[in-house]
This record gives structure tokens, sequence and C-alpha cells, in this order.
């Protein structure tokens, strides 16, 4: 695939603090749980070859080549090592630094599909909304059905980015604040996100009506900004903090920020890591919509209509393993009576959405996902629940590769459908994601 390289000359000698990297005492446990390796069977694609690569290169004994960057680069940073390794070594943090250094320095390299992305979401709402338009006007039109059967996506190396491609759908115009429907118990702050709305036209509107009929009034403030996540697991730091220093002013002042993806919920929950303390109010104020529709008790006092089926829980690596808040996903779709819930087998293993990762490392993002594909291919539930965006969109793409028709959606979207509301002059369906009536 065609890629773009930075270039630079890089400095010698030690080049950052790979401390935590020490820590590694190569016991092995990391190695059942690395997505990697598990395919590969290469110590350079486990987590401890991959910090050895990293003190060779933090103290200049290994040169930062392509085949070094690669290792580094084919990591999905799931973090289920962190979670086993008995000595708490930092992974993500030692990861992150060396990516900084390889991308600051000219060796981390991005297909141009990734490049555009990463562009567009540096450009903020007003570009993505152009390229969704974009992206749904080509997804309607002949041409789509042209260039498929043309055989030129195989000959530029696009036919699988183009074929995993998302449908896109007509976007949300989304009020600032839609008040509460009941006596307001408090005033929350919605993050959309930067695909969510492009992508997925159900999350976000079933989010606005469960919490506005929870008793909660939702602010979306119109300046909030991408998370960062992409740009600082590919490496640019700079931007990543550019981005998450907008959004820490956009929210500030705010004590709820409530987020429906957990990959942007992991990314802010480190803003005052990245950012020091201007960002601790806001990592602080976070949280994921299951948590906090758990703790503050709000679906204690609210009703569901029955829902005989049976639905299987994908709990992504930035929930279970970032986040530490997969059970909450259970908890609150318990609520629905009748509802069958199940967790999807190998939970514990990454499905190849990670981001952007789908568009760098396709071939292995489609490996990690055969095995989720082939359980759900067995089970046939009639709902697959998942709280990341990307991982829903991964899935689905590979379901539908398969023929197999699962309904992939978010937990609150299932939560808002069944909601039985007392007042008989509200509507009680999911709002019609073209217009920003949620009431």
């Amino acid at each position: 695939m065609t890629e773009v390289s930075t270039q630079s000359s890089p400095t010698k000698g030690q080049q950052f603090d790979h401390s935590d990297a020490d820590l590694c005492v190569a016991c092995g446990l990391c190695l059942p749980v690395c997505p990697t390796y598990r395919l590969s069977r290469d110590e350079n694609e486990s987590p401890r070859g991959r910090l050895s690569l990293i003190r060779g290169l933090a103290s200049g004994q290994l040169e930062p080549g392509q085949q070094l960057a690669d290792h580094l680069h084919r990591c999905t940073l799931c973090l289920a090592c962190e979670s086993v390794c008995p000595a708490k070594v930092g992974f993500e943090e030692q990861m992150s630094r060396a990516r900084d250094w390889l991308h600051e320095n000219g060796h981390w390299s991005y297909t141009l599909v990734e490049k555009f992305l990463l562009d567009s979401l540096r450009k903020g709402d007003a570009r993505m909304k152009r390229v969704s338009r974009l992206a749904r006007t080509y997804q309607r039109s002949p041409i789509r059905r042209v260039l498929r059967g043309s055989g030129l996506l195989r000959a530029t190396g696009l036919y699988m980015t183009e074929k995993e491609m998302p449908e896109f759908a007509d976007t949300t115009e989304f009020a600032e604040s839609y008040p509460s429907v009941l006596p307001e118990k408090g005033r929350v702050s919605l993050f959309k996100g930067c695909l969510q709305n492009q992508t997925d036209p159900d999350t976000l509107p079933a989010a606005i009506k469960l919490l506005i009929h929870l008793g909660y009034t939702v602010d979306l403030p119109p300046t909030q900004t991408c998370c960062g996540g992409l740009h600082l697991h590919s490496g640019d730091h700079e931007e990543a903090e550019h981005l998450a220093r907008k959004n820490v002013g956009t929210f500030a002042g705010a004590n709820y920020i409530i987020g429906v993806a957990s990959g942007c919920g992991a990314v802010i929950k480190q803003y005052g890591h990245l950012l020091g303390d201007d960002g601790e109010a806001t990592a602080s104020a976070y949280r994921d919509i299951t948590a906090f529709l758990k703790e503050s008790d709000a679906l204690d006092a609210a009703e569901f209509s029955p829902l005989p089926a049976r639905a299987l829980v994908h709990e992504p690596c930035s929930h279970r393993n970032q986040l530490k808040q997969s059970k909450q996903v259970y908890e609150i779709l318990g609520k629905i009576p009748r509802l069958e819930i199940n967790a999807l087998p190998d939970n514990e293993f990454c499905c190849g959405g990670a981001g952007s990762y789908s568009l760098s490392e396709p071939d292995l993002a489609f490996r990690m996902r055969e095995p989720k594909l082939d359980a759900l291919a067995e089970l046939r539930p009639d709902y697959l629940v998942t709280t990341n965006i990307g991982c829903a969109l991964h899935l689905r793409a590979g379901l539908a590769a398969r023929g197999i028709a699962i309904e992939i959606l978010h937990p609150v979207t299932l939560l808002a459908r069944q909601l039985l509301v007392k007042d008989p002059n509200v509507d009680t369906t999911c709002p019609d994601p073209q217009t920003a009536d949620m009431v």
C-alpha cells in the first residue's frame, strides 16, 4: 500500500525515558493475551519483545529503521498485557514515547487513507461533515459499482479499504441543549466524538432521549472536537495535545461529561497525564454513559418494556482494559425484562478494530476478527452490543461480508428503544436522526 513518510534526521544517544521498560522481567505472561503474538509467534510481535526494542531504541543500541517501526506499528494497544503484568509495566506509556519519538524523527509512516483521516479529524467537525457528504454521495451513486467491478481499487491497493468503509448516514444537527422531561436531577454535557454522528445515527439521539427522560438536562457544546486518540496512538503527540486543549476549554466547568464511545473515553481519561493540571478536571468529570447510569442509580425508577431476545456483549479493549468498566454494560441491560444477556466468547482478545488499525494493518485486523465472526455465526444472537464505534464498524463489515444479519448497536440504543414513558404525550420511540427534536 502506498505510504507517505515524514523526513527528518534522528539524533543519537538516549532519546526518551525508558525506565518503565526496564521493569519488565520477561516472565511471558503477556504472550498468550497479545493478539499479534498469537498470530505470528514472533517474539518481536509480543509485549516483552517490543519493550526490548524500545529499550534498544531509547539507548541508541538499535537503529530506528523501518523494520523496528513496523513491529511497534503493528501493536493494537489493546493493553491486555498491562492487565496481566505482575510487574505493572506501563506498556502504553512506553509505546507512546517510542511512537512519539519515531514520528518526530521521520520514522513513522502512514497509508494515504490514514493520512487523509488524521488530517480531516485535525480540521474539525466542518471538515468531517464534508467528508461524510462526499462518502454518502459516492456510496449511493453508480460510481461505486463501476469502481468495484473495474479492478482499479485492487490496482491502487484500496480494495479492502473501500470494502470495509462504513455506510455514512445523514448526520443529525443537534441543538446546544435538551431540557430534562422530568424535574431536573442534574445537568450533563455530552461528548459527541468525531465519527459517531457520521457512521451511527442512533446512539447519540438514544443517549439524549434516555438522559432527558431520566431527569437530566443535556448540553452539547458546539466547539467540542475529536478526542485526539488516533493522533496520540499514531505518534503525533503535538496534535493530540492540541485537540485535548480545545476540549478542555470547551468543557470547562462541566460537572459531568458523558461519552458513548469507550475509545474516546479512554483517551479523555488520560488528559490529566497528557496536559497536567490543565487536563485533570476534564478527565475527572468524564464518565462513560454505562458507568454513569449505573453509578447514579438513574435507571432504578425507570421502566422498560420486555424484550424476548438474545444479546451478546462485545467488550472493547478500551472498555475492558483501560476504563475497566465492562460489567456495567451487563448490569444496565439487565433492566430490560426477558432480555437474555451473555458475553461474546473470547472477549479478552482484541477484535482488530483498534482505531485506524484496519486501515494500516488490514490483514492482521481481519485475522483478529475471524474468531469473533465465527462465534457470531454459530450463536446467531438477535443483537450484538458494544460501546466502541470502531469495533462496531469493524465487526459490522465482517458480518456483512459473510452475509450474516445481526444488528450491532450501543447498549443505550437498546435501552432507549425499550424505555416506557409514563406521560402519554411523549413519544416513546427513538428520535428520528434527521431532526434535532429529541423529545
